[in-house]
Formats: structure tokens, sequence, C-alpha cells
């Protein structure tokens, strides 16, 4: 009997010792990625990015539906790191942080370059809005829609979609997240939340 209660504590410690949730990436050129899913509160080093994406929001009010989060894309931030924020206007934070990629035409480690062209393997910036979710050649993917006039209003037309990675690093000009956490993002902000894609 000591020793099943023995065991039922050490498992209990055990559970109560636990990590954050993480979930993994595993790419042709680069080692596991981790992925975490946390909170964190707005701070002055990126104000001025939620303060644009805001803007934006209320510029194409029109177009959005769920008008308490915004998907933010920062590509002042290398692709091997989380720039790919979902952020909370009601609660003033970041509820979600994700790597995501951008076009292999567009940069290695940074996208420094951007289109509105079809066929130019570009990533495309601005402000999106997004629609439905769909089954396609990537796996459960969502499409979105550019709203800004020679920026990137192609996009659909392009076939600009947010998709699983597949353990891909770069994409055509797509959004790619890790596959695990694709889905229930995509969930989250399907059907008419803005998306901000921001590059100084």
């Amino acid at each position: 009997m000591k020793k099943l209660s023995l065991v039922i504590v050490m498992l209990i410690m055990a559970c109560n010792n636990r990590e954050m949730p993480t979930e993994r990436l595993a790419t042709k050129r680069s080692p596991i990625i981790k992925i975490k899913v946390y909170s964190n509160s707005v701070t002055n080093t990126h104000k001025n990015i939620f303060d644009a994406a805001k803007a934006s929001q209320k510029k194409y009010l029109r177009y959005v539906k769920n008008k308490r989060y915004i998907g933010i894309v920062n590509y002042n931030i290398p692709y091997t790191r989380e720039r790919f924020w979902i952020y909370d206007i009601k609660q003033n934070k970041v509820i979600f942080r994700s790597r995501v990629s951008h076009a292999y035409h567009s940069g290695k480690r940074y996208a420094y370059k951007f289109s509105n062209k079809p066929n130019s393997y570009l990533s495309p910036k601005g402000s999106f809005v997004t629609l439905n979710t769909f089954d396609g050649t990537y796996g459960y993917s969502m499409r979105i829609k550019g709203l800004e006039r020679g920026i990137n209003d192609n996009s659909l037309k392009r076939g600009i979609i947010f998709h699983p990675a597949n353990g891909m690093t770069h994409s055509g000009g797509c959004f790619m997240l890790p596959d695990l956490i694709a889905e229930e993002t995509f969930d989250k902000i399907k059907n008419g939340t803005l998306i901000y894609v921001h590059r100084t």
C-alpha cells in the first residue's frame, strides 16, 4: 500500500512539473523547431506595428466580421523566429505567436522583396481579410483577400493562402504555419479577420 501511494505521489508531481505544451515542425533544412503558445502584453518595442494594424482594421472595417482579433505578420523578424501573432484588441494582448514562412524569392532569412504580380514567387504585404477554409493540396488551408489596390489585390487570383508547412521552410508566396497548429489557428481567424503584413 505504501509503495502504491508513493507511485501516485510521484505521478502527480511529474504532471505538475510539466512545461507548457509545445508543437513541433520538422523541416528539411533545419532541426526541429518548437512552437510555444502563450500570452504576452503589448510592449513599446512593437507598439507602432499594433497601432498600424488597428488603423488598418478601422480603414477596412467594412470587410471585417471578426473585430476582436487581428493577425499580424511581422516581416522585420527572420523566418526562424515567431513572427505571426494573433492580437486580441479587447485584452490588448498577443494571445498567440508562431513561425510563418515567406516566399523563397523574397529573401532567405528575411523577406525584403514583395510583389502583387502573378508568377512572381514573391510574398505580398499589406492588409488582407481572411475568407473560408478548405481542404486543398497542402491540407486544411485558408483563403485570404488582399485589400490594397496595386499592393496585394491580386493575391486571391495568385492563389495566395495560409496553409500547413508540410516540412517546407519557404513558399511560393503563401503563408505557411507549422502543421500541428495550422488547423486550430485557421478556425480561430477564418471568415473576416484582418491580417496585417508588416515590413519597414
